[in-house]
């Protein structure tokens, strides 16, 4: 079911806002004008239509995948692989807010990744678990869609001996 939103204006700064409720949570943008503001709430139920908003949370990367590898029913040695591979992502962006990840920013990280000299394959293994981490996070709902679905695989290039 859509949800139906409302704009009003602060009194405290006279911002006006936006705001929809997903589940138990408010979604709210600030705008300077009443207008901007109405076009910021179109974009918001339009997101919520697709089913592209999450409701928000404060939860990091780090803490999503501690939980999702707490939670995930692996071997031991796997888990001990996936915490290997995805220690220099989340060294580098472990303290982002999930709903706050862009395909951009993954995608620099990737690069910066190969430029290290880290290899391509411990890169690509990365990728695939932090894709799984954060597919995981879609299904129980603290994320709307992937970022990394618009980011491009790390090709690996065996070394010739």
């Amino acid at each position: 079911m859509a949800s139906t939103g409302t704009v009003y204006q602060r009194g405290s700064d006279g911002r006006w806002c936006a705001v929809v409720r997903v589940g138990q949570k408010r979604v709210v943008r600030y705008a300077q004008s009443e207008r901007a503001a109405r076009q910021q709430l179109r974009q918001l139920l339009g997101q919520d239509v697709a089913g592209a908003l999450a409701a928000p949370s404060k939860t990091t990367l780090q803490q999503w995948s501690e939980q999702w590898l707490d939670a995930t029913q692996r071997r031991p040695s796997t888990l001990a692989l996936y915490r290997r591979l995805l220690a220099p992502v989340l060294d580098e962006i472990g303290s982002v807010r999930l709903e706050r990840l862009t395909p951009r920013a993954l995608a620099l990280l990737f690069t910066k990744m190969r430029r290290q000299g880290r290899g391509t394959r411990p890169a690509q293994q990365a990728f695939i678990v932090l894709c799984t981490c954060l597919n995981a996070a879609v299904r129980h709902g603290l994320l709307a869609r992937n970022p990394l679905a618009g980011v491009e695989k790390p090709q690996h290039t065996p070394e010739r001996k």
